[in-house]
C-alpha cells in the first residue's frame, strides 16, 4: 500500500460508485482524524489538487534530487 495516497479501489452500491479507500493503520492511532483526512484529500483530488503528488515534488527539490 502506498503511504501517501493509500489504495484506491471502488465500491457499487444500490448501483451507486462509491469510492474507498484502504489505509495502513498502527494500534492507538486517532481513526477519526485519518478518516476526516482521506475525505478531505478525496475532495482536494475531486478538484485537481494531488497534495501526495505535490509534497513528493516539495520533498525531492529540498532535497536536491529534481
Amino acid at each position: 500500500i502506498d503511504r501517501l495516497h493509500g489504495a484506491r479501489a471502488t465500491q457499487t452500491i444500490l448501483g451507486v460508485e462509491i469510492p474507498e479507500i484502504t489505509l495502513p493503520v498502527a494500534p492507538g492511532r486517532n481513526l477519526a482524524v485519518l478518516a476526516e483526512a482521506a475525505a478531505r484529500n478525496h475532495t482536494l483530488l475531486l478538484k485537481g489538487y494531488d497534495s501526495a503528488k505535490l509534497f513528493m515534488e516539495r520533498q525531492a527539490r529540498f532535497m536536491g534530487n529534481s
